[in-house]
């Protein structure tokens, strides 16, 4: 099967709106922010609709050149792609990408090569002109000072249940709710959900930390993490699999 390619268009005034929106308190839409100055491998869920994306790569100070590529795809539930950066190695100047484009809802994956040494960005955000929605459950576990995405949770630490959402056209409106752990159908766990800003990127997320128990040896194996959640005056529902072990 051939991947598509993901389409972007120019934006006009995109840059500074989104690098305002960014960190500069709740956007009230997805926003995911990435760097680096090395190879890299992420993913993450978009509700789908209209988005901005600018990618910039530059040599430091004290280099005249560096390397940068990668790849920007939808690997679920089709593939489409686009190719960040070049095999040509940057010099004086920088490489931009300032786009804007139509998304369709899915699981997206960003990879930066392992030849990359430039200090690179990557930012994501969804613009005013969606509707309300959330993104699927993602599990997370606490690596060092970091939060990393994992399918699979220990008994041995905490995990973090996480889901980014927006609001309507990107107005400030009132959000909370509930979630519920279940194995093989049955609910074995509720608990309120906590409204926040995620620490790197602003988008504002619900949130569950939660610590496991002895007793909870029993669910090892596959189980279902859902959040009912309501969004000024829309109700939605967002499911995520995961499986727990020791």
């Amino acid at each position: 099967m051939t991947a598509k390619t993901l389409s972007f268009r120019p934006a006009r005034l995109l840059v500074g709106a989104m690098l305002a929106t960014l960190g500069a308190g709740p956007a009230w839409g997805e926003a995911y922010s990435y760097k680096g100055t090395e190879s890299f491998r992420t993913s993450f869920y978009l509700i789908g609709g209209q988005y901005e994306l600018y990618v910039d790569a530059h040599a430091g100070a004290f280099r005249p050149t560096c390397s940068f590529m990668g790849n920007f795809q939808r690997v679920w539930p089709t593939h489409d792609a686009m190719t960040l950066g070049s095999p040509v190695p940057i010099y004086a100047v920088p490489y931009r990408l300032d786009s804007t484009a139509m998304l369709p809802a899915g699981l997206y994956s960003l990879y930066i090569v392992s030849r990359t040494d430039c200090a690179w960005r990557f930012n994501i955000l969804s613009t005013a002109q969606n509707g309300p929605g959330i993104a699927p459950v993602q599990l997370f576990e606490r690596h060092g000072d970091n939060f990393q995405v994992v399918e699979t949770a220990s008994m041995s630490g905490p995990a973090r249940f996480y889901a980014q959402f927006r609001t309507n056209h990107g107005a400030t409106e009132h959000a909370s709710g509930t979630g519920e752990l279940s194995h093989d159908g049955t609910v074995i766990r509720t608990f309120p959900l906590t409204v926040t800003l995620d620490a790197t990127s602003g988008a504002p997320v619900f949130i569950a930390d939660i610590e496991w128990r002895p007793d909870d040896a029993k669910y090892l194996g596959k189980n279902a993490a859902k959040f009912t959640v309501k969004i000024g005056p829309s109700d939605f529902t967002s499911t995520g699999a995961f499986t727990l072990a020791h």
